[in-house]
């Protein structure tokens, strides 16, 4: 099956040459664990399987090397017992599995225990009432904590490291979104407590990986540079505490994507109706001032959602769209007020709110975006801490609208404007890729290259070799002084920056390459999800095309509101930077254009029903 020779004592994965062609981009991950550890010298062995009326091993896999082999193994019936009053007629035989270890812990540095029991109840549930299913994994769980207590007896806690864990949550609560699963450390170095892992930055939350960089770390193996794991330590804290932060995360995730979907058509909805009113010039005044209101009440829901995820009300559909209005219409009341009821000063105080929030967030942690449904989710696994791709389109286009909204202004009233465009500009990019704050790399170049293009735009300077050559110097300084920043002082905290430059020191082209091929491959997956990615797109083309061969009523329009058109152009070309240089840039560019686009309809509205080109107000 695979050209590779079985070990005499051991096993060996004979679907491991499907598994190579249903994941080439992962290929190097395949078996990474136990190949690290053969590499070493070391060790491995499993025991158990979960066996029902299909052959069914799969937490064996965890230590196959790259030929898919284990050095020891007992994984047949040797580790079952009958019992016709089981499902399948079989469950695991504790004893036996407890002589197996004993045989083979002198062996194996490194061994996978299965016990089988709720994989085998799990496939038989469709044919069990509810009470009869809880019955029988009451009946598991209390043979599981039986085994647990003689098994603890068996193991010196100075010398192994237990790691007690379930591969995979039921069927059910996968179709529900809970995908997260508990797990549990044993050894000297964890007293009681919860789970903390840099990677993460979460306490209670690590991921897989983290548990691989934390087996090779206590059997003094230096980690494979595909894992991107690190160590896991314990910190202060009670378990159950978590029970509740699990559940709060699981059904934010399950509201999410309904939410945002509902929230997705409305604006489109909006976007349409606004544009077919602007065509159409109706004359009644009233209805598109409504229209405007309605957008920048629009404008204000990423403001809202930060704002609500540090509330934490209850995830529930009433709660939720009752809080979300109360808060957006807060906000916009609170705009409308301090802008004297003139939509773009209201714009103005929006767009400046939510850059206030999101600089705040990133300062902080995630201290509101961590639950907030516009932002990264801790259970989809992307993020877990910093500004994600989102927020980062909506730090980006506030920043700008509100910029160019205001330059004549700003222009005029303070002297030495272009100093402090750009400390904004490189404030910003600091506050984005820095890896103890925003920890976004692509967030960062795509502050430094596209806040910079604007900074060119509204100071009327002509953008040539010279100043792409500056602008591409500054991201390249910028990504070393951070890098070495994380690389050298971050420690135990040192995020994927510091791994991209571990990367350039050992000379590893197929992990750079791989980072390139990641980005590429999941922006590839995202743009082909929906025909709205493909709008955005064209966007992202059209604009720069337009601008430079300009339409007569294009031209027209660009000279009365030059600043804006600017500010506008700044943003697409902002957009096009982040799409090239983020995993999910398309996410990005969504976000980036929904402050651009109110914008847009803005003053086209208030060039419609103004008569002088003012802004529409009730006075």
């Amino acid at each position: 099956l695979s050209g590779y020779q079985p070990l005499p004592e051991g096993a060996v994965h004979l679907g491991l040459s499907r598994i190579w062609r249903l994941n080439k981009a992962n290929a190097p991950a395949i078996g990474s664990l136990g190949e690290i550890l053969h590499q070493n010298s070391l060790k491995t062995a499993v025991i158990g399987n979960a066996d029902s009326d299909l052959v069914k091993r799969n937490g064996a896999a965890m230590l196959i090397d790259g030929a898919g082999r284990i050095d020891y193994s007992a994984l047949g019936k040797v580790t079952l017992q009958e019992d016709p009053h089981f499902p399948f007629g079989y469950r695991s035989d504790c004893q036996s599995i407890l002589k197996l270890w004993r045989e083979i812990k002198f062996k194996a540095q490194a061994v996978v225990i299965t016990l089988g029991d709720l994989e085998r109840l799990e496939r038989f549930s469709r044919y069990l009432s509810e009470g009869r299913y809880a019955y029988y994994r009451n009946l598991v769980i209390r043979n599981y904590d039986q085994f647990l207590q003689k098994f603890l007896q068996e193991i010196d806690k100075e010398t192994t490291l237990l790691v007690w864990f379930c591969a995979a949550p039921p069927e059910k609560l996968v179709k529900d979104k809970e995908r997260a699963t508990p797990i549990a450390f044993y050894h000297a170095d964890f007293a009681k407590g919860i789970l903390y892992s840099s990677s993460t930055r979460k306490a209670g939350i690590v991921t897989l990986y983290d548990v691989q960089a934390t087996l090779t770390a206590f059997l003094g193996v230096t980690p494979s540079l595909e894992n991107n794991g690190r160590k896991i330590w314990r910190i202060d804290g009670e378990w159950d505490s978590l029970q509740g932060e699990s559940r709060y995360l699981i059904s934010n995730y399950q509201l999410r994507w309904p939410l945002l979907t509902y929230l997705g058509y409305l604006f489109i909805f909006l976007f349409i109706i606004t544009i077919i009113s602007l065509i159409l010039r109706f004359k009644w005044k009233p209805f598109y001032q409504g229209l405007a209101y309605l957008l920048l009440f629009f404008a204000s829901i990423p403001a809202t959602f930060l704002i609500e995820s540090w509330l934490k009300p209850a995830n529930n559909w009433l709660v939720i769209i009752s809080t979300t209005l109360i808060i957006s219409g807060s906000i916009f009341l609170t705009a409308v007020s301090l802008g004297k009821k003139d939509l773009m000063k209201t714009y103005s105080v929006i767009g400046l709110l939510t850059v206030i929030l999101i600089a705040v967030d990133g300062f902080t942690n995630g201290l509101f975006g961590m639950n907030s449904f516009l932002s990264y989710s801790v259970m989809a696994g992307a993020r877990f801490y910093g500004i994600g791709n989102e927020y980062l389109g909506f730090l980006l286009g506030a920043y700008i609208g509100v910029l160019a909204l205001n330059w004549p202004i700003l222009k005029e009233r303070i002297p030495k404007i272009k100093f402090l465009l750009w400390g904004g500009n490189f404030g910003l990019a600091v506050l984005l890729v820095h890896p103890s704050l925003g920890a976004n790399m692509g967030g960062g170049i795509s502050a430094v290259l596209g806040l910079g293009l604007t900074n060119y735009f509204l100071l009327g300077q002509k953008i040539g070799w010279k100043e792409i050559i500056k602008l591409l110097v500054a991201t390249l300084l910028l990504i070393m002084a951070v890098g070495i920043w994380d690389y050298f002082f971050s420690g135990p905290e040192m995020s994927h920056f510091g791994r991209f430059f571990y990367l350039i020191k050992s000379g590893d082209l197929n992990g750079l390459t791989e980072i390139i091929y990641r980005k590429w491959s999941l922006n590839s997956r995202l743009i082909g999800y929906t025909p709205l990615t493909k709008f955005l797109l064209g966007i992202l083309v059209i604009v720069p095309i337009i601008y430079r061969k300009s339409p007569l009523f294009v031209v027209e329009f660009t000279k009365k509101y030059s600043f804006l058109m600017k500010g506008f152009l700044g943003m697409t070309l902002t957009a096009l930077i982040a799409l090239l240089v983020n995993d999910s840039g398309i996410v990005t560019v969504a976000t980036v254009f929904l402050f651009g686009i109110v914008l847009l309809l803005l003053i086209f509205i208030n060039e419609l029903i103004s008569k002088r080109g003012v802004s529409v107000s009730n006075d």
